[in-house]
């Protein structure tokens, strides 16, 4: 299928899948004519890039793993060390995201609520990110 379908079929924009193939991530088919032609294994791909990307990861860092994208063949030794010190700095944020909740928490159960006199606004119409800066 040509760039416009594909891109309607991922949700992708035919701008990512232009750039990720000139960055050597996806490398479609190409028609006679010249056109790119993607095909379902493209589909899973360009899947497996986009999780990448929200994992974290730069566009260099997989293109170092871009001989391995299509892993049903298996990943390469090489990236499986990348990936797992990947994996490890993902499940440390997510603990410190888990810490910042539980304080959140911990605040909103334990905290009185201040409620305001009438017609007087407790929190002089700031929020937490206006008071932070002043």
């Amino acid at each position: 299928m040509r760039i416009g379908e594909f891109a309607r079929l991922t949700g992708l924009t035919t701008r990512q899948l232009r750039y990720w193939s000139v960055n050597h991530l996806l490398a479609p088919s190409r028609s006679p004519s010249g056109y790119r032609e993607y095909s379902a294994a493209d589909a899973r791909i360009a899947a497996r890039i986009e999780g990448l990307l929200a994992a974290g990861l730069t566009i260099r860092q997989i293109q170092g793993l871009s001989s391995c994208l299509n892993y049903e063949s298996g990943v390469c030794q090489r990236e499986r060390a990348e990936l797992k010190a990947k994996t490890k700095d993902i499940e440390r944020r997510i603990a410190q995201l888990e810490d910042a909740a539980a304080l959140i928490a911990e605040v909103l159960r334990d905290a009185p609520i201040i409620r305001p006199a009438s017609g007087t606004d407790a929190t002089d119409g700031r929020g937490l990110g206006d008071a932070a800066r002043s």
